[in-house]
């Protein structure tokens, strides 16, 4: 009995790591697939930021 469910967690396990493992390879193939996009908006949004916060600073010196 100790033998079988031993193979059965091990088995358990070994497909949780396959899964993670999958999991991950997708995760690298969309990153992979849209990394001009999704450069592209992060760079919009911290020039957005860079540019609000600027130009607040600017009418905080002028009133």
């Amino acid at each position: 009995m100790g033998l079988k469910d031993n193979l059965k967690a091990v088995k358990n396990e070994l497909n949780t790591e396959e899964q993670f493992i999958e999991n991950f390879i997708k995760g690298e193939r969309f990153i992979r697939k849209y990394k001009f996009y999704i450069s592209a908006v992060v760079i919009i949004l911290v020039a957005w930021f860079a540019g609000n916060f600027i130009i607040s600073k600017i009418n905080n010196y002028k009133t």
